[in-house]
């Protein structure tokens, strides 16, 4: 599974039998010139006289946790390969550009990953820079997903808290208490006032 894109070679070669990344040896020396240099060669969008092609299928292929790499490493990397990943016209119309943002190996398919919460986005999130979240491919990311499900999960959660709360509030300060003018405010042990307030915990 070699990948060869303008004279570099990355991704995986074979020595001794097993197959070794240059990229992964270059991060382990602090290198990071030279894995930058590895990341722009392979994202490059070139064209022969049959197709357009880059190195990024088998990046992402051989190295999954790209992502995670690159975040903990140096955010340099980080910065390099999603900038390699939007792609923009040369041409301006109405003011205007065509851009190209190659999300599918960042996304998070869940085919590759069942976990939601172990995605490269999630990857970006606990170890990377918050510059990262100013480049423009992570914004049109994040705005994609929000708008996509995001927006729904988010107002869905937060009107179950509030049915909750409202609830326990209810049952504490109105179904389960009274007020008589003489001795105030009267706590009671109401089962109606106890099974709302196990209900809305349990909600």
């Amino acid at each position: 599974e070699i990948a060869e894109v303008t004279g570099v070679q990355t991704c995986a070669l074979p020595i001794c039998g097993i197959k070794v990344s240059p990229f992964n040896w270059g991060i382990q020396d602090g290198k990071f010139a030279v894995c930058c240099f590895m990341l722009e060669e392979l994202t490059t969008t070139r064209a022969d006289r049959e197709k357009y092609y880059s190195g990024k299928d088998d990046l992402f292929r051989v190295h999954r946790n790209i992502m995670e790499i690159c975040a903990k490493s140096d955010i340099s990397l980080l910065l390099t390969l999603c900038d390699g990943l939007v792609w923009e016209s040369m041409k301006v119309e109405d003011g205007k550009k065509r851009v190209n943002y190659y999300l599918r190996d960042i996304y998070g398919d869940p085919e590759n990953y069942p976990n939601t919460y172990m995605v490269p986005l999630g990857d970006v999130i606990s170890y990377a820079d918050t510059c990262i979240f100013a480049h423009p491919l992570v914004t049109y990311l994040l705005t994609l997903q929000w708008n996509l499900f995001g927006q729904r999960m988010f107002v869905t959660y937060q009107s179950m808290w509030l049915t909750a709360a409202i609830l326990y509030f209810i049952a504490f300060t109105v179904v389960d208490r009274d007020f008589d003018t003489a001795s105030g405010n009267t706590q009671h042990r109401d089962d109606a006032g106890f099974a709302m307030r196990v209900f809305a915990t349990s909600f």
